[in-house]
């Protein structure tokens, strides 16, 4: 009875005001049961809703870009170009000289030389124009000094190979092709084992042997050593020319040879244990190449030493050298038939000691039966 009192109290009672058009509707309990119901069984359940994503985080899954979506990018890459070279300034069949001016002129604006221009500089040497090797000279050792200059092992082989390319020459007036290997073998040399260059840190030792080594060889053994002329000493024994204090080639090929052997095996000694540590810094910081030298290589310079014309300072030379690479078997070992080269020398020179005390002593007593 209850219930239905309470159902017919909760009808729809609808007061509709003309002034403000306004409605106010009151809902029976049964409907709203029956509301309630229906919402719990759709499809805005907690079940299903609990599927949904209430997270604030951009949603992840792959989308198909739209033109309106897709964003325009730009990118501008820039790329310096390198400058050209100085030497483009030059013609084509340039000279040393040429390209060491051109070089100065771009140093004074305090700028590094590329190492493709010292290159070509060494290139560009010509056959018998012995200038050309001066030039390259004089680049090495102001381009070391000025502009702090690291050579490579490339750079160095093509200086040493424009070196020689400029000194050895054809038959001359009053030279001929040997004594021009022999001087052009001695410069060389000379070069490479002078510190203030830096080849002898940077050339390879089979380079060394090909350019100035071998070089030296050839040169000595077809070169024709003319006699001593008498008549340029006086009766105390003293030279009275100058050209006589000059050092004979023979003798200045086996001394540059011992050189670059000693320069050989100091760089590959691991001089910088003896060194204070701003001398082994700037060692360390213009060292390219530390090989030693190989007992082929031993073997040539032997045969250049003993080619010196005071045989015994030859024979010594010899010695001296195979001593030092002995010391260091890390290097290698000498070659037997090296070594037996150098003890024939040594046996042929004691029995010509032998024989010239033998004739002086026939001598000395001739003198002293004709005395009585």
């Amino acid at each position: 009875m209850r219930r239905s009192l309470l159902s017919k109290s909760l009808t729809t009672v609808a007061n509709a005001n003309s002034n403000n058009n306004n409605r106010t509707m009151v809902i029976p309990h049964s409907q709203r049961m029956e509301h309630n119901f229906n919402l719990h069984n759709s499809k805005y359940s907690m079940t299903n809703i609990t599927r949904l994503n209430f997270s604030t985080k951009p949603d992840e899954s792959p989308q198909e870009p739209t033109e309106t979506d897709t964003p325009t990018i730009t990118t501008t890459t820039t790329i310096e170009q390198q400058s050209p070279s100085i030497l483009t300034t030059l013609p084509d069949n340039f000279t040393p000289g040429q390209a060491w001016s051109a070089i100065q002129i771009h140093l004074a604006g305090k700028q590094k030389i590329r190492l493709e221009d010292f290159g070509n500089l060494c290139r560009s040497s010509r056959s018998s124009a012995p200038k050309d090797a001066q030039v390259i000279r004089t680049a090495l050792l102001d381009l070391r000094r000025c502009n702090d200059f690291r050579i490579t092992a490339e750079c160095a082989q093509i200086a040493l190979e424009g070196i020689k390319r400029s000194l050895v020459r054809a038959e001359g007036e009053g030279e001929t092709e040997a004594e021009f290997l022999v001087k052009a073998g001695i410069f060389v040399g000379e070069i490479f084992v002078e510190e203030d260059a830096g080849l002898y840190v940077a050339a390879e030792a089979k380079v060394v042997n090909d350019v100035v080594l071998k070089t030296l060889l050839e040169g000595v053994e077809s070169l024709q050593v003319d006699p001593v002329d008498d008549s340029s000493v006086d009766d105390e024994g003293e030279g009275k020319g100058e050209e006589d204090e000059q050092e004979s080639p023979l003798a200045a090929a086996a001394n540059v040879a011992k050189n670059v052997i000693d320069a050989l095996i100091l760089r590959a000694s691991n001089p910088t244990k003896d060194m204070k540590k701003r001398a082994k810094r700037q060692y360390l910081k213009y060292l390219r190449d530390s090989s030693g030298p190989t007992p082929e290589m031993m073997d040539v310079a032997v045969k250049i030493c003993l080619k010196h014309e005071n045989a015994e300072q030859g024979l010594n030379l010899a010695e001296g050298i195979l001593e030092a690479y002995a010391e260091r078997p890390y290097l290698g070992a000498a070659m037997e038939e090296t070594k037996n080269l150098v003890k024939g020398v040594k046996e042929q020179l004691a029995v010509e000691v032998v024989a010239e005390e033998g004739d002086e002593g026939e001598g000395s007593d001739g003198d002293e039966e004709k005395e009585n």
